[in-house]
């Protein structure tokens, strides 16, 4: 029976350690995609601009990448052009667009595998099912 706990411990450490990975690589590639529909008349003396803006909630709180032309995000902690952090989900998407025509900003996740700590997990499961086993600590 011992050394059944032993396998079942090791074989929870393992997929606690797949799961961990599954989840933040699933994070990964939530993308945010926002359009906006612009439609210009260049008839005038002068360029027209449009403002556009949208708010938007992300999948989760974190560091975002910002892809878009003259795209700015506004969040609780302020204003950011290219990349940005926020304790919140709720975000604002502002562009100022001159073409006409549909164009598209997408916040990417910046999300950094743990993988130190992935390995600690392991290595200090398989130290622990080690010590269990020889020096019968179980």
């Amino acid at each position: 029976m011992r050394k059944g706990l032993w396998i079942v411990f090791m074989a929870s450490a393992v997929l606690f350690a797949l799961t961990l990975s599954g989840l933040f690589y699933q994070a990964s590639k939530e993308n945010v995609k926002i359009k906006f529909l612009t439609f210009a008349n260049e008839h005038g003396p002068y360029p027209l601009y449009s403002v556009c803006m949208k708010e938007t909630i992300l999948p989760f709180a974190g560091e975002y990448t910002i892809e878009g032309p003259n795209a700015t995000v506004i969040t609780a902690e302020g204003k950011f052009n290219e990349s940005f952090t926020t304790k919140l989900r709720g975000v604002g998407v502002t562009a100022v667009l001159r073409k006409d025509g549909e164009t598209v900003i997408t916040l990417k996740p910046r999300v950094k595998f743990p993988l130190l700590n992935l390995a600690t997990i392991v290595v200090i499961g398989g130290v622990v099912g080690y010590a269990l086993r020889v020096l019968k600590l179980e």
